[in-house]
């Protein structure tokens, strides 16, 4: 077909319910084609990745289904699996509702709430969903009063078959979002919510599958707690497969993130079982670009690029994300010591999922730190004694290396076994007894990335700022740094 050009060759012709050798491809064409997204992040124009190639937009994955609709016509669906907004400065100005008017033009056919629709409230998302004429899916969320957020699933008809999708939420929910820990929202286990919507169906439909988004390592436990279900579409932990995952008789789906791919699974259905190929689609400069998308986009930016592109300041070296989780990490140092010095504390604390990009070294926009921090969090102020501090610095040893690490400023310590030891304060050794303060978000404050302890404070000060314009203004003061600005702070035995 002209403009698809398929790559990474995945996967497998698999026929479903039956473990012996896969049987070769129908020579005809598919009788479902399922094309799906996950993890867009609002990143609606394309963008140049790590290897220097133009990947992503919306208007080049519109142009691409726009051509399999042609070829495939009412056997074509379309589904993402959720993070549609928060993750460029456009989700500062639309708040998600620019994403939903995408995917509306782009006939989207079912959406999984993702955690970041839920970064501004339920009430936000709701409302900028609220002319979205596709369903949008989640089994496994509450209102406090017990009714349902949104439907649990759809049952869509495609050419002449039926499908059931229903949507999952992670078990993470609570700590990724506060919209758990504030009582907003009520969030059930996936895998039992996913058990007892299918225990308590009426029929079944031709074709049931999963759009989740609770991660790949998340859903292989579901696909395993709870068998029998052929296809789960994943979405939230950004993981690109070369292959999709089999658990038994379930094949899981993802396409990493960003809108690097467009994901294409081909059904046929042979002798009341459905066999499956899937492939990823690269979206690159190969692709057409759909050109009434693309005009949405233009237009929705003009107010963004003319806020964006204003010069704040400049750095004298790369700030990397490299092992942001697992070495002291200069660009994630900065933030922190950056709140430290607007909240007056001794410590700065950064969680290393709160900056998302690397910034090189040269000029440095508005739309730049935007980009580095891109959510609404305001810096916290928190008065700690010692003893639980050293809580605080045994969480960070004890998750050092995953996503719930961060980085400090104003203190050092040294992990050994999976504990924090010789920590010290200022440069002198931590007092159980005395009292200290820590500048953190409100993200954190309020449990998330399990942060806890946190809320373990003996007063807590929510200030008025934000760290991205704290960032900017000390640019603009004529701050000019470098990474070696910023020494490393903790050391692993």
């Amino acid at each position: 077909m002209p403009g698809l050009r398929p790559i990474l060759s995945l996967l497998a012709i698999l026929l479903l319910f039956q473990p012996s050798e896969a049987p070769a491809r129908p020579d005809r064409e598919p009788d479902l084609v399922i094309v799906h997204t996950n993890d867009l992040h609002a990143r609606y124009r394309p963008f140049e990745s790590r290897d220097g190639e133009s990947r992503g937009g919306f208007a080049r994955i519109a142009g691409a289904i726009a051509e399999l609709r042609e070829r495939h016509g009412d056997r074509l669906i379309y589904m993402d699996a959720g993070d549609l907004f928060q993750g460029t400065p456009f989700y500062h100005f639309y708040r998600g509702e620019l994403g939903m008017r995408l995917l509306d033009a782009m006939a989207c056919d079912a959406f999984a709430l993702g955690n970041h629709e839920l970064d501004d409230g339920h009430e936000n998302f709701l409302r900028a969903s609220s002319e979205a004429a596709f369903p949008l899916l989640c089994a496994n969320l509450f209102l406090p009063d017990a009714s349902p957020l949104l439907p649990a699933s759809t049952r869509l008809h495609h050419g002449g078959f039926t499908i059931d999708v229903v949507g999952l939420i992670t078990a993470e929910l609570d700590e990724v979002t506060g919209v758990v820990t504030r009582g907003e929202l009520l969030l059930e286990d996936p895998a039992l919510a996913l058990r007892r919507w299918l225990d308590a169906r009426p029929d079944a439909a031709d074709l049931t599958l999963l759009l989740s988004h609770c991660g790949l390592e998340e859903d292989l436990l579901i696909a395993a707690e709870v068998p029998g279900l052929p296809i789960v579409i994943s979405g939230h932990s950004h993981h690109f497969l070369d292959e999709p995952e089999l658990v038994d008789e379930t094949l899981i789906c993802t396409t990493g993130a960003y809108g690097y791919n467009l994901g294409k699974l081909m059904l046929w259905r042979e002798s009341g079982r459905w066999e499956m190929e899937h492939e990823l689609i690269p979206v690159d400069d190969n692709l057409p670009e759909n050109p009434m998308i693309r005009a949405m986009i233009e237009e929705a930016a003009v107010i963004v690029d003319r806020e964006m592109a204003v010069e704040v300041g400049s750095l004298a070296g790369n700030f990397n994300m490299d092992d942001k989780s697992s070495r002291p990490n200069p660009l994630g140092q900065m933030v922190a010591e950056l709140m430290r010095q607007e909240a007056g504390t001794d410590i700065g604390l950064q969680n290393v999922g709160g900056y998302r990009i690397s910034l090189p070294a040269g000029p440095i926009t508005r739309g730049d730190i935007f980009t580095l921090l891109p959510f609404d969090n305001r810096i916290v102020r928190i008065i700690f004694r010692g003893e639980i501090l050293r809580e605080l610095f045994d969480y960070l040893a004890a998750n050092h290396d995953t996503g719930r690490f961060a980085q400090i400023s104003g203190a050092s310590y040294r992990i050994e076994g999976g504990r924090a030891v010789e920590i010290l304060i200022g440069g002198k050794p931590l007092d159980p007894e005395a009292v200290y303060s820590v500048a953190t978000l409100d993200f954190l404050y309020g449990g998330g990335d399990g942060f806890t302890v946190l809320a373990r404070s003996q007063k807590a000060v929510v200030l008025d700022a934000f760290p991205r314009d704290v960032m900017e203004a000390w640019l603009k003061a004529g701050n000019i740094p470098s990474p070696a600005d910023f020494a490393p702070n903790f050391v692993v035995e």
